[in-house]
């Protein structure tokens, strides 16, 4: 078994024995101390019973009240002794019981020697004045026997408790004998275990290690033990093996010890050359920073600087190195706040500060900081950078200036395309009317009697179709205005997507037939359909299936598809073979008025019908999306929001599909 064990479970019967060999002995005591006092108040019984004797005989001769009163409070105390008495025993508790039916029984007899009964007999004593005094023979007898039987029962209380205590007082000494006994024997095992587990093999481990101070590293411990000790011991003969090996090798290597040294001294010499030419290198990369360079440490002393700081402070290196940082700023609590909270944080970012040069010049920069650390890894100081802002600003503050500028140039535009557009909006119904009165009389005089001539049929035809393009150019700018001014309203309502389409190349297909351009539908949903107003979706693809057709290459096509992009969106796409649109036409597409260099073409056109489409589209709830490719064609995808009807249609649709499969 290991010492350790051995010692803690010593200590443990130690901490076993100890308490309950105290608690019995206590115990004990406890029980010689209560049979004492039992005895102690038996004792007293006893003398209150003779008391009460004497009391009964001085009143049966005397018939004094002083007897009587003694008599009453002696009475008394014995009543409230028994009461206020601890009993432990159903023995001491009978014995208690016993003597209080006595003293019931001496106050019930009492009374008769105060009083007796006429026919009693009486024995005549003369007294000490010569007279003679009535004595109650037989209530004194009674007296007598009572209290003799209270000492008797007191006098056997005292016996017994006596012997409990004697027994109880026999057992202590037994429990302490029995408790030295076996603390002499723990004792004896302590000694045995200390001197002949401990103390002998340390004498043996302290002559062993004179044997190793002296150098006979060959010396091993001749301790056989399995515990702790024995494992110290082999530690140190292994350690002791280890040693000699390591002294045999060193001295194998001590002869190169010397050509190592030098080799050693050399590289240290190269060494320190090179970590001077690194350190001069460091050095004049950091003089050469334009930006003022410091390390700062954690009392916000400043440790280093660079050339960039000397002149942005006026201050020469020396005169730098020592000084407070904060001390170079025209707010040093603003500054000693900033190094302090790249301590507390690690780094600083674009923190504003003010150099101030010697001569009262100040410098506006940004200050850079972050914690660096030593080559333990300990917290050697703050590195801080600064950047010069003075110039950015100057132009930041006329930026803002400008920006002002700007702000009020844009609200007079918005003022003034407000006004445009109202201006457009009322332009717009007052030409219509002439327009029409003009498109009127222009029918009126095909219809004319006698018949037109044929030269003045085909100056009609003219007027009319610049009429029609006059009235249609009107209600784009009319359309154009009412959304501009937020007049617009729309009629939306679930619309049946493949009713639209048809409708509108129906009413294009004339035009797409005079330019040579094939349509082609590709198949989708019927069910499809999407929430929208009528007669502005119309619009919408009328006018892009038109500049499909007006700017296609010769005998091109255009391709109408529809998906479905989620199971909120329908996209509704166009496709022509046209000659495309480079990226900066793309990006000027939608801009009103703008045809993108096509003014001198022959194609008619304003540039407002791409803008009213978009706009369009967007107030219902859509998006146009534009693809194009020069040389090969451009791709107008609209947008727009499924409506809740088609959803359900075609969940109704599947599953009438999958009940019929």
């Amino acid at each position: 078994m290991k010492i350790r064990s051995q010692i803690n479970v010593l200590l443990v019967i130690s901490l076993l024995l100890i308490p309950a060999t105290f608690s019995m002995a206590l115990f004990s005591a406890r029980n010689v101390e209560q049979k004492q006092n039992v005895i102690k108040g038996a004792e007293d019984l006893i003398n209150s019973a003779t008391q009460l004797r004497q009391v009964a005989v001085e009143t049966a001769l005397f018939n004094e009240p002083r007897a009587q009163d003694q008599w009453m409070r002696k009475i008394a105390s014995v009543i409230r002794e028994l009461d206020h008495r601890r009993v432990e025993t159903p023995r001491d508790k009978d014995a208690i019981e016993r003597i209080r039916k006595r003293i019931a029984l001496m106050q019930s007899i009492y009374p008769r020697l105060l009083s007796a009964p006429a026919l009693t007999t009486k024995i005549s004593v003369p007294d000490q004045v010569g007279g003679h005094n009535n004595l109650d023979a037989r209530a004194v007898a009674s007296l007598m026997v009572v209290t003799q039987e209270v000492m008797d029962i007191c006098h056997d209380l005292i016996r017994s408790n006596r012997a409990d205590a004697e027994q109880a007082l026999g057992i202590m000494k037994l429990t302490l004998f029995g408790a030295f006994l076996a603390l002499s024997t723990l004792m004896a095992f302590a000694w045995y275990l200390v001197s002949h587990r401990i103390l002998r093999p340390l004498r043996v481990f302290e002559k062993g290690t004179q044997q190793v101070a002296a150098g006979d590293y060959s010396h091993r411990l001749a301790i056989m033990q399995h515990d702790e000790i024995g494992d110290l011991a082999d530690a140190f003969d292994s350690m002791t093996v280890r040693v000699e090996k390591s002294i045999d090798e060193l001295l194998i290597h001590r002869n190169n010890l010397a050509v190592l040294v030098t080799s050693r001294t050399a590289e240290l010499a190269e060494a320190k050359d090179v970590a001077e030419a690194a350190s001069q290198y460091a050095r004049s990369l950091i003089d050469a920073s334009l930006d003022p360079l410091v390390t700062i440490s954690a009392e916000g002393k400043i440790t280093d600087v660079n050339k960039a700081t000397e002149l942005a402070t006026g201050k020469d290196r020396v005169t730098l190195i020592g000084s407070d940082f904060s001390d170079n700023f025209s707010e040093p609590q603003l500054a000693r706040t900033g190094y302090q909270r790249a301590f507390a944080q690690g780094s600083v970012t674009d923190y504003p500060l003010t150099i101030q040069h010697v001569s009262g010049d100040a410098i506006d920069v940004l200050y850079n900081a972050s914690v660096y650390f030593d080559g333990k890894g300990r917290l050697a100081g703050v590195f801080a950078a600064a950047r010069d802002v003075t110039e950015r600003k100057r132009l930041f503050s006329s930026l803002q200036e400008r920006n002002a500028e700007l702000q009020l140039a844009t609200s007079v535009a918005e003022k003034a395309n407000l006004a445009k557009s109202e201006f457009l909006s009322s332009m717009s119904h007052e030409l219509r009317t002439p327009l029409n009165a003009i498109l009127g009389f222009a029918q009126l005089l095909e219809m004319a009697n006698p018949p037109l001539t044929p030269k003045q049929i085909e100056n009609l035809k003219q007027i009319v179709k610049a009429g029609w393009y006059l009235l249609e150019l009107i209600n784009e700018i009319l359309d154009l205005a009412v959304i501009e001014s937020g007049r617009l309203t729309l009629s939306r309502e679930p619309v049946l997507l493949t009713d639209v389409i048809h409708e509108c190349l129906a009413l294009i297909e004339v035009q797409a037939q005079e330019a040579g351009i094939h349509i082609r539908l590709i198949p989708f949903d019927p069910t499809w359909m999407v929430d929208v107003d009528r007669i502005r979706i119309k619009q919408v693809l009328i006018n892009l299936l038109s500049n499909a057709i007006k700017y296609n290459c010769e005998h091109g096509t255009i391709e109408v598809a529809c998906y479905a992009g989620s199971t909120e969106r329908l996209h509704l796409c166009i496709k022509d073979t046209g000659a495309g649109l480079s990226a900066d036409d793309l990006q000027q597409l939608f801009q009103p008025f703008n045809r993108l260099g096509q003014e001198n073409s022959t194609e008619e056109g304003t540039g407002i019908g791409l803008a009213l489409t978009q706009k369009l589209v967007e107030l219902m709830g859509g998006t146009v999306r534009v693809t194009s490719t020069l040389g090969v064609g451009s791709e107008f995808c609209v947008e727009m929001i499924r409506s809740d009807m088609s959803l359900q249609a075609g969940a109704d649709d599947y599953k009438a599909k999958n009940e019929v499969s």
